[in-house]
């Protein structure tokens, strides 16, 4: 349902970042927010409750309860009318395919110009997908990067523990920066092996490390 103005909903859990991307589009004559949430959970209340308020949710990708990409494959399946914009600190080379894969419109780094973020709202609002070409090449000829890549074989959760092993994270690192069990992140960390056909930890982080520094599609 169309408003008059776009309404967003801004998901992320900085709140100096929050309010500052919430000051932002405030300041547009054709947008406005009507929520900013810290957390998955809240965003799903809001959502629930919201009646079609929200025509464009902004959700960044590394939160601290749950990750972004489980939000946006939620919306997908429960509030598929509403498109979502995917923000984060990681270069997209690391995480934009998988987003769009997954079920976003568009994927903006934080460190781009607040004039990418506003036009990227507009964009995704009116049917468009925000990547860059590199990425829109890889998303339209599959076979530029192999249609058995990692991207393919992981869920959202495991592909976001794979690229935290990458940057050389330990099992209790990841856990502790994601607020979940270190058994929570074993078992992923298990899954994620096994699809891959390794054979250990070891073997994990430093085919992992590789694909990063060789810069492969992950």
């Amino acid at each position: 349902m169309a408003h008059e103005l776009i309404s967003v909903m801004i998901v992320e859990d900085h709140q100096l970042v929050r309010q500052g991307m919430s000051m932002l589009i405030n300041t547009q004559d054709d947008m406005n927010v009507v929520h900013e949430c810290a957390s998955v959970n809240h965003a799903k209340q809001y959502l629930q409750a919201a009646n079609n308020q929200v025509d464009v949710a902004i959700i960044d990708i590394s939160l601290d309860d749950v990750s972004g990409f489980e939000l946006i494959k939620w919306m997908r399946i429960y509030y598929e009318n509403i498109p979502t914009l995917a923000i984060s600190m990681h270069d997209e080379l690391l995480y934009a395919e998988r987003t769009i894969k997954t079920g976003a419109r568009g994927y903006i780094m934080k460190q781009e110009a607040s004039d990418k973020v506003i036009n990227g709202i507009r964009a995704v609002n009116d049917g468009k997908t925000v990547v860059s070409e590199t990425i829109r090449s890889r998303i339209e000829n599959p076979d530029n990067g192999g249609s058995d890549s990692v991207i393919d074989r992981l869920t959202a959760s495991e592909y976001e523990v794979f690229q935290l092993l990458a940057r050389g994270m330990s099992t209790s690192d990841i856990a502790g920066l994601k607020s979940r069990s270190v058994k929570t992140i074993e078992a992923h960390r298990a899954n994620i092996r096994k699809k891959l056909g390794l054979a250990d930890g070891n073997a994990l982080m430093r085919y992992a490390i590789k694909m990063q520094s060789d810069g492969a599609p992950l």
